[in-house]
């Protein structure tokens, strides 16, 4: 079998100082693909941050490639490499394959208006700062019903990726790595898609505000929207 390795003679006192921290990185598979978002990659000068995605693919005969692990901006690379079949007791910097990467982009906070909001039915909603969340030092939002009517009860959000956010379990568990909203929970309510528990994104253009729930069926949760509302702020 032909096997494609990359052979690093990687230096003891390098292999000490430049680590990756794979445990602090978000890392969902899904099929058979790998994605790692901001994987810290501890070096002598700082932290530096990297995504990486690994696509594994397996033929009739149960021989497993890399497939197409290129980030989407770098340039072109080999289509395939063949994982390397080694001893168990193999020394890892013996048998490395060098996987396409790129730099993790900048971390990105939403930003939202507070005030009074109105729906199309028109039903009034109260946004609300709340500073930072004094355990994961990102911003806290709350939305709450300002008239008593309306699908919305009460709810709580956070600015910031997923990885960031407090309720990033939950965002894992449902394959949710999206940067386009805002993630939290619903205090409150009886509804279905908005009701206590359910997991909302949130997202705000100009003076439109989306609200979106991810709440599937009767108690799950996926990483496409099921739900979506959306209000106009009012005032200036």
């Amino acid at each position: 079998m032909r096997l494609l390795l990359l052979l690093a003679a990687t230096p003891p006192a390098l292999a000490q100082t430049t680590l990756p921290r794979l445990q602090d990185a978000t890392v969902v598979a899904k099929n058979g693909t790998i994605s790692i978002t901001r994987l810290p990659i501890q070096t002598p000068h700082g932290t530096i941050y990297r995504d990486i995605t690994i696509e594994l693919r397996v033929d009739a005969t149960g021989h497993v490639t890399l497939t197409n692990a290129v980030p989407p901006s770098s340039p072109s690379a080999p289509a395939q490499m063949a994982l390397p079949a080694v001893p168990s007791n193999t020394p890892a910097h013996q048998a490395a394959v060098d996987l396409p990467q790129q730099a993790s982009p900048p971390v990105v906070y939403q930003h939202f208006t507070a005030g009074l909001y109105t729906a199309a039915d028109g039903s009034l909603v109260q946004l609300q700062n709340r500073g930072m969340d004094l355990i994961h030092n990102v911003p806290m939002w709350t939305l709450k019903s300002a008239d008593g009517t309306g699908a919305i009860d009460e709810l709580t959000f956070y600015s910031g990726p997923p990885w960031l956010n407090p309720r990033a379990g939950l965002l894992k568990r449902a394959g949710i790595t999206s940067q386009d909203f805002a993630y939290g929970t619903s205090d409150s309510g009886s509804g279905r898609m908005f009701g206590t528990g359910a997991l909302i994104g949130v997202a705000q253009d100009g003076k439109t505000l989306r609200v979106v729930s991810f709440h599937h069926g009767c108690c799950a949760n996926a990483d496409t929207p099921s739900a979506e509302l959306r209000f106009t702020r009012m005032g200036g």
